[in-house]
């Protein structure tokens, strides 16, 4: 059985993947008996998530653009928003902003602007990706209120080949629905396993075409959906490596960029016949990460240092384009939101250390501490803005600092028991804009009993108390004056429990997890202005939540295989509901939290030979009847979230005339059968005020998501 084969019937929710080790996430202690399906480990590390891994070779083989071709295979996220700059991730249900998002180490957070992502990844650039659902381990950092994501990227170590000290790798494609990209990366051995990589991608996708324009004026930007554009430049240099048996450090910086014409929101369209030129900007976004790691590993025994530091510097830039003395005099825009200009810097920088010991193969003891700084502000507001009668001064940024730590442990009871238990401790203070300071934190306590019933089954309970403090939230709000902050702001905390089961053996895999959990005090950067159900004089206020929201749901997975042949299946489904008040009915969209839609179902085949890789994967999204009532958080009040489900298909085909390790020759079809379909979780309407935007929500809706799209791609390493 070869490694692609061993890890598709362990993670059936993975497509493809050419490394075992670098997938299972386990002590690098462990030996794997291929012929028998066994593991022998002597202890692995702390794991109270359920995690996903996807490869760089997941990612190449399906020729992935964008966050919606990361997560494909996986049922229990979802991807909305339509273009590259709108689309957001949805895990269990939950907004990434919920999660503890890292590059490399380096935290990803904030939210720059609700009708933007909070993700801004090349997958080009990526090695894996890493999703922990429902709780992170202690280690993974602060904020993680609802699990964490951690994306990483390629090293030179990744490329070069045995015994080589110097390569290239170069690359191009050519996209139907539409658009284009090329690439190139350059790797060499320094000294020892230290290496050097230097790798740049420039992707042009120009406005796509739905479904109902697919085939009308082929091969043209003509009839796109209007701000679905994107075009970037990434970058990505890096060096690092073993400096011998005990040491290994990397050094990296990447910068992102992202330019395009759009509507002043990224993921929300217009109707026919509707004119919303005055209302198009200049998109630049770019997302720079830096980061410096250092890793020393004893020989035998003692304490084994992990040391890392980073700097992340976020901004969005959105310039109108139509002429200077209509911007002044407040231009064309049906509402005020889409009228300005912003300039917004987030800046997010900190470090942490990761120390641990290991005591006979029984106890794996982890601890740490890590500290977090981070500023937002727009650097258009003006200072006229920063003072409105009879309201508090409004200085126009945040400021907020982390400072946390960690302590685990792993316990092998018995060779097929395993206990884990380990807790946080967060400090967190926040400066708001209205010149108000809110020190909030608390513990973060989890646990999990692991317990191996017979060789290949394997069974887990967990169990999480996760506890989040105040932080900045949405940064267009900065500098609306007629919105404040609460001044007594309490810390979120969230609730998690779930069950795993896990069987393998020699011709199949199969995965279910169900859980439960909830989120209390919850901070809505968007409430209307009411304390107690009573109606204030503000216009909008950012204040905890007076009731819980609740989730559950479940997830399941199973492989199957037979020669070159191998079929995976998965099925997940998730309620968000709003508790209290909510009388448990489903949760409308909402930003920083989450958005609901109804079961998905995945089914891929795929086929190997030496030459050739070809599969098939489908993707089946219910959605809710019109009338389907559901409960906005804004308002506090029941209102319809009807929405239509959609199903997929997409064909992937990889040739190597020459090896797997030279040329390869890709191409795929994206929405077979041509698909027309909005992702259930973009968003339905606008604004959050339903009274005072019902026009305005009436007139504009989610983009709907690209029709057929025929991909070629060549790629020649050195």
């Amino acid at each position: 059985m070869n490694k692609t084969l061993m890890f598709l019937i362990i993670n059936s929710q993975v497509l493809w993947s050419d490394s075992i080790a670098a997938n299972l996430n386990r002590d690098e202690t462990q030996t794997y008996l291929l012929d028998s399906i066994t593991a022998v480990s002597s202890i692995q590390g702390y794991e109270t998530s359920t995690k996903t891994t996807i490869t760089a070779d997941d990612l190449s083989k399906t020729q992935a653009l964008n966050l919606r071709d990361i997560f494909r295979s996986d049922s229990s996220i979802a991807v909305g928003g339509g273009t590259n700059m709108g689309q957001k991730v949805y895990v269990r249900g939950f907004e990434s902003f919920m999660m503890r998002v890292t590059l490399d180490g380096v935290a990803q957070n904030g939210n720059a602007f609700h009708h933007q992502g909070n993700i801004m990844i090349d997958p080009f650039l990526l090695k894996q990706v890493i999703v922990s659902k429902g709780v992170a381990d202690a280690s993974a950092g602060a904020g993680a209120l609802k699990g964490s994501i951690a994306f990483e990227t390629k090293n030179a170590s990744d490329l070069l080949k045995e015994g080589q000290n110097f390569g290239a790798e170069i690359g191009a494609g050519f996209y139907t629905n539409f658009g284009y990209r090329a690439n190139l990366s350059v790797y060499g051995r320094i000294f020892n396993d230290v290496g050097i990589l230097a790798a740049i991608n420039h992707q042009n996708i120009l406005n796509y075409r739905d479904a109902n324009h697919t085939y009308s004026d082929f091969l043209t930007t003509r009839n796109g959906v209007l701000g679905s554009n994107s075009m970037q430049v990434n970058t990505l240099l890096k060096v690092g490596g073993q400096v011998d048996a005990n040491q290994n450090f990397s050094v990296g910086y990447s910068i992102m960029n992202d330019m395009a014409t759009r509507p002043f929101r990224a993921d929300i369209g217009n109707p026919a016949g509707e004119s919303f030129d005055s209302e198009l900007f200049r998109h630049l976004d770019q997302n720079q990460n830096f980061n410096a790691h250092y890793e020393y590993k004893p020989s035998h025994g003692g304490t084994n240092i992990k040391l890392n530091t980073y700097n992340n510097i976020r901004s969005v830039n959105l310039t109108p384009i139509f002429e200077i003395e209509e911007n002044t005099s407040g231009g064309h825009g049906h509402d005020e939101e889409g009228k300005l200009p912003r300039a917004i810097v987030f800046n997010s920088y900190g470090g942490n250390i990761h120390l641990s010991n290991n005591f006979n193969n029984k106890h794996l003891l982890e601890y740490g501490f890590d500290f977090q700084g981070m500023s937002v502000r727009d650097d258009n507001m003006q200072e006229s803005e920063k003072n409105e009668v009879n309201l508090k001064h409004n200085r126009g940024k945040e400021e907020a600092y982390i400072f946390g730590g960690f302590v685990q442990d792993s316990w092998q009871i018995l060779p097929n028991l395993k206990w884990g238990y380990g807790t946080r401790a967060d400090l967190y203070s926040y400066y708001d804009k209205n010149s108000q300071n809110h020190i909030t934190g608390g513990f973060s306590p989890s646990t999990v009993l692991a317990y191996s019933i017979i060789d290949g089954l394997d069974i887990s309970l967990k169990y999480a108390f996760s506890t989040r403090g105040a932080m900045p939230g949405d940064a267009t709000l900065l500098r609306n004056t007629h919105i404040e902050i609460d001044p007594n702001l309490k810390a979120e905390y969230s609730h998690h429990g779930e069950m795993n089961l896990d069987y393998i053996n020699d011709f199949m895999s199969f995965k279910f997890a169900t859980y439960v959990g909830n989120i209390l005090n919850f901070i809505n950067s968007y409430s209307k202005g009411t304390t107690n159900n009573t109606v204030t004089t503000r216009d909008g206020i950012r204040e905890n939540l007076n009731f819980p929201i609740i989730n559950y749901g479940f997830e399941l997975g199973a492989a199957f295989y037979y020669g070159g042949f191998i079929l995976n299946v998965g099925m997940a489904r998730n309620w968000l509901t709003a508790g209290g008040e909510g009388n448990g009915a489903l949760l409308a969209d909402t930003y920083e939290l989450g958005a609901v839609w109804g079961y998905t179902f995945n089914l891929s085949l795929r086929y190997e030979i030496r030459k050739f890789d070809i599969a098939w994967m489908s993707r089946f999204v219910t959605g809710f009847n019109k009338g389907t009532q559901g409960y906005n958080i804004y308002q506090k009040q029941f209102e319809d979230i009807g929405k239509s489900g959609y199903t997929t298909s997409d064909i992937f085909v990889n040739y190597y005339p020459f090896g797997r390790d030279r040329l390869v020759l890709r191409f795929s079809i994206l929405n077979v059968f041509n698909a027309h379909y909005i992702d259930p979780t973009s968003p339905l309407k606008v604004e959050a005020d339903n009274s005072s935007s019902e026009v305005i929500n009436a007139m504009r809706a989610a983009l709907y998501e690209p029709g057929t799209d025929y991909r070629l791609e060549v790629r020649y390493k050195f």
